[in-house]
C-alpha cells in the first residue's frame, strides 16, 4: 500500500508541469481548496486549504504551479511548491549607500540577518543605562509586503550588554529616510560606538495585513483567556 506522500508524489506528476529548470527538482507540498461556481454570495464558498506536507526541508526557491480542475460547478486548485538544494529565492531590494562601508552582508551561506555597521564621523560613547540613536547612512525601498527587522547582534548583548531599545525595529516599506538604530548600554560600564563597527542585524521578511472581521463571540479554545505565566514558570 502506498504512503501519503508517495501518493503525492505519483498524482503530482500527471498534475503539474516541471516548475524549474532543474533536472532534479524537489517537492516540498501541495495544499488544495474548492469552490463552488453557483454559491449565491459575492465570493465563491471555499474550503479551507490543506496543510502543507513537508516532503523536504530544503529552501523554496521557484514558488508555485497551480493546476485547476473542474467537475460540474466545483472547480479544484492544487499547489506544488518546487525547490532546489542549493540556492535561496532572492527579494530584490533597491539601496542608497551614503556610509564610508561596504553594504550590508551576509556573514554566513544560511544567515537569515545581514550586519549593520554604524557611520559615524567620531565615536560615541555610551554610559550605563544611556541610550543613543547611531546613523548607519543607509536608505533602502523595500517592495510592499515586506518590512526590515533590526535585531540585536548576540555578541555584543551577551559580552558588552548592548541591545536595541526597540527590538526589532521594524522598519516598513514606505520609508525612504536614513536607517538609524537606538542602542542602549544595559551593563555597569561605558561602552564606546566607533565608526563601521557591527552593532545590529537587519532581516528582511514578508509580512500580512489585516482584515478586522468584527464580532460579538470568538470560537473556543483549550487556553482561552489564560496568559502571563498561565503554564507555569
Amino acid at each position: 500500500m502506498k504512503t501519503y506522500k508517495e501518493e503525492l508524489l505519483r498524482k503530482s506528476s500527471s498534475l503539474f508541469l516541471p516548475i524549474s529548470e532543474s533536472q532534479n527538482p524537489l517537492y516540498i507540498g501541495a495544499v488544495s481548496h474548492t469552490e463552488n461556481t453557483e454559491a449565491p454570495f459575492p465570493d465563491p464558498q471555499r474550503r479551507q486549504p490543506a496543510p502543507v506536507l513537508p516532503l523536504s526541508s530544503k529552501p523554496l526557491i521557484f514558488g508555485t504551479k497551480i493546476k485547476k480542475e473542474k467537475t460540474g460547478r466545483i472547480i479544484r486548485y492544487f499547489s506544488l511548491f518546487s525547490c532546489d538544494k542549493t540556492e535561496y529565492m532572492e527579494t530584490k531590494v533597491k539601496i542608497i549607500n551614503r556610509s564610508k562601508h561596504p553594504l550590508p552582508a551576509y556573514e554566513t551561506p544560511q544567515s537569515a540577518g545581514m550586519d549593520i555597521r554604524a557611520n559615524l564621523d567620531a565615536p560615541v560613547t555610551l554610559k550605563p543605562m544611556q541610550r543613543a540613536l547611531i546613523p548607519t547612512g543607509l536608505f533602502i525601498e523595500l517592495p510592499v509586503g515586506y518590512e526590515a527587522q533590526m535585531r540585536p547582534r548576540s555578541g555584543l548583548a551577551l559580552k558588552k550588554g548592548i541591545t536595541l531599545l526597540n527590538t526589532p525595529g521594524t522598519i516598513d516599506a514606505d520609508y525612504r529616510g536614513e536607517i538609524g538604530v537606538i542602542l542602549i548600554n544595559l551593563s555597569t560600564e561605558d561602552f564606546t560606538v566607533t565608526d563601521g563597527e557591527r552593532i545590529c542585524q537587519m532581516v528582511v521578511a514578508p509580512h500580512s495585513r489585516v482584515a478586522w472581521v468584527e464580532t460579538e463571540t470568538l470560537a473556543d479554545s483549550e487556553r482561552g483567556a489564560g496568559g502571563f505565566g498561565h503554564t507555569g514558570m
